[in-house]
Parts: C-alpha cells; structure tokens; sequence
C-alpha cells in the first residue's frame, strides 16, 4: 500500500499471464482506423461490445473479482453493488488527460494498463493538485484506489504519437447513481 499522497495500490501482472498476453494479442491486431472517426479523444467499448469484439478482454474482465477484502486493504467506508468494466482507447495527439477525481458513485477504481508495449503512466497529485508522482506504464500494471472526492487528484499522461488502451474495473454504489441520474 502506498499512502502519499493518497491511499493506492500498484499491483503487477494484475491479469493471469497467458489471458493478458491473449488480450494484449487481440488489441495489438485490431483495426483501429475507424475507432475515433466521430470521437477525437476516447472511444469506450462496454462490456456488451467486448465480447464479440475482444473475446479475452471479456473473460479478463470476468476474472480479480473486486471483493471484501480488497475494500478493507483501501480502507474503503462504503458499500457497492453494481460491478463495470470497460475498454477505454485514448486517441494520439492529446498529452495529458484532465486532472479529476473519479465521480462520487465509484468505491473502488481499478485501472489496468493493457496496450501498447510502451506509453506513459497515470500522474497522482495531491488536494492541492500538485503532481507528487507518476505510476509507470507497464502492461498488466493495475492502480487501485478508493476515490475521494477533492482528495484522489489523478490524470492519464497520454503518449501524443500511440493509442493508448486501458482496462476500468469499478465498483459503484447504484443508490449514488440513481440519484444523479
């Protein structure tokens, strides 16, 4: 656990190996051509998209269930009850993803770095949005955390020249989301 400046975990080899190395296959032979045509910045493939689309991105989803115990190592003080996942692709020519913390209806955020071999990290900062450091791009590297609004001040460093692809594990409190929507 690390706790400066906020509560996270790095985990390597998130992911079992040979169901990585298959998605990581999957990703790094698609056809990305027509992906941002109308969006710019990030195309999102939920889970109903996964399967048919990325068959092992959708059996790695199903597998490190977000459980008690992870909640308890974060320190996390509230409940979920709804499980997401999804595929998120930055698009080349941005270089830095806004500075945020993740909206209130999500207890436990789970990013997975999957694709490519080489890209830039996540950058943490502190409540006064300071960078305080950066977890590194490494393939099947996960960062863990418990979101807290005005606290989990993060952003993705987006390499400008490659398509960057992450892996969002999230649990959320539905009751929060219900009442915002």
């Amino acid at each position: 656990m690390i706790m400066d400046p906020w509560p996270h975990m790095v985990v390597d080899d998130y992911f079992e190996q040979s169901y990585f190395d298959n998605m990581f296959y999957e990703l790094d032979n698609y056809d990305y051509s027509d992906v941002f045509v109308e969006s710019k910045k990030r195309a999102m493939f939920w889970d109903d998209r996964l399967v048919d689309e990325f068959p092992m991105a959708s059996l790695c989803s199903k597998t490190n269930e977000i459980d008690d115990d992870l909640c308890r190592v974060l320190n996390c003080d509230r409940e979920y009850d709804v499980l997401r996942n999804n595929l998120t692709m930055s698009y080349p020519n941005i270089r830095t993803g806004k500075i945020h913390t993740d909206k209130i209806e999500k207890v436990v955020s789970i990013v997975v770095y999957v694709y490519p071999e080489t890209s830039y990290g996540t950058l943490i900062y502190n409540e006064k949005k300071e960078l305080v450091t950066e977890v590194q791009w490494k393939p099947n590297r996960a960062l863990i955390f418990c979101p807290r609004q005005k606290v989990t001040f993060h952003a993705a460093n987006i390499d400008p020249d490659t398509i960057r692809v992450i892996m969002k594990r999230e649990a959320l409190d539905s009751r929060v989301w219900r009442r915002k929507n």
